[in-house]
């Protein structure tokens, strides 16, 4: 028997979506790093890990869309990519699935990929024990895959619009396209709030 409580997946995003204003406060502590080199691209490894921790966020449990239904790990890389996303979250997003990784090995000896699914859930539940970085974090990777899922299928997320129709949420119009996304509309604009 599962100890814990309770909550449908549903009001879980919702809840969680109340929480984005939490990723915009600063970590006091974090320190400067050469980071040039881990934004904007993750190794078949990392994306591995990644998609461990998404396994237990988002599962195949029949209560909902998984993770990889509605191609949740493809967003994140694409979010990754983004010349308009801010270059110092991208650092972050990339260490952390190194520093998750770490973590997992600290407590089984076993990369978090490796792990079978109640390890994996166990190494999340320590790592928001800890708070700091790993909350921050994992903060950060729910709010991305509540993106993937409840965005324009145009960012490559929602595949076939599989969030809509779970929620049944009627879509807005105009929707935008190729010539009317965020990118193009903007092309001036820097979203990057890393001064």
């Amino acid at each position: 028997m599962k100890k814990g409580i309770i909550i449908s997946r549903r009001d879980f995003i919702l809840l969680s979506s109340l929480s984005i204003g939490a990723l915009f406060v600063p970590i006091p502590g974090c320190k400067n790093v050469d980071k040039s080199h881990k934004a904007g691209y993750l190794s078949e490894e990392e994306i591995k890990i990644l998609n461990a921790v998404l396994d237990v966020l988002f599962p195949d449990d029949g209560f909902g869309p998984s993770h990889k239904d509605f191609n949740a790990t493809q967003y994140i890389i694409n979010v990754l990519n983004d010349p308009f996303y801010d270059g110092e979250l991208k650092v972050f997003i990339v260490e952390g699935i190194e520093h998750m990784n770490s973590f997992a090995n600290s407590l089984f000896d076993r990369d978090l990929s490796d792990l079978p699914y109640d390890q994996k859930q166990k190494v999340i539940e320590k790592a928001l024990e800890k708070g700091d970085k790993y909350e921050r974090w994992l903060s950060i990777i729910i709010t991305l895959v509540l993106e993937a899922l409840l965005s324009d299928p145009l960012y490559g997320g929602n595949t076939n619009e599989i969030g809509w129709k779970w929620l049944n949420h009627y879509i807005g119009v105009p929707r935008p396209d190729e010539e009317t996304s965020y990118q193009r509309l903007y092309p001036w604009k820097k979203f990057d709030t890393a001064k």
